[in-house]
């Protein structure tokens, strides 16, 4: 069914012709570095107007975590899918300066590559930074967000 879907969202992917990229690196538990990766475009539906669709596109180990070797992994990838980076209109990305960065991150390399890959930051990461620096701030907030924590962990280790 998972590969039905993704085929699925191939061809949608394919006939707007036209994408952007949302990238993320983070750690698994065996701390393996892994890249998500997220393609958004605009499907249009002849009888219902527009739809902008954000698709998962897939988990990617990734050994080098400097600018060039995440989009090297990133470039490997959708050229598997036959997808041509010069297609690509938009790109985003967490706040890490390998990712970001304008001189050597993934973000400048991209541009170099395509310059109508248009760069927008992680809003939700940028915030995500806000709340952290705020709770870090607070004793009360640190308390909360402590406990919270602490119940999760009790609760998903439950095998119920």
């Amino acid at each position: 069914m998972a590969k039905k879907t993704a085929q699925q969202n191939m061809k949608l992917l394919k006939s707007a012709k036209y994408f952007a990229v949302i990238l993320d690196c983070t750690p698994d538990i065996s701390h393996e570095e892994q890249m998500t990766v997220i393609l958004r475009f605009v499907h249009c539906k002849p009888t219902e107007g527009t739809e902008v669709k954000e698709t998962f596109f897939g988990y990617f180990s990734v050994l080098d975590t400097t600018g060039k070797g995440l989009l090297e992994s990133f470039l490997e990838k959708i050229d598997t899918c036959s997808l041509d980076i010069r297609d690509c209109r938009g790109q985003s990305y967490e706040n890490g300066s390998n990712m970001k960065g304008k001189n050597v991150g993934v973000q400048a390399r991209m541009m170099e590559l395509n310059p109508k890959a248009f760069y927008v930051p992680c809003a939700s990461r940028s915030l995500n930074l806000v709340i952290v620096d705020i709770a870090k701030s607070s004793t009360a907030a640190l308390m909360f967000l402590g406990t919270l924590t602490r119940l999760y962990m009790i609760f998903s280790s439950s095998p119920m």
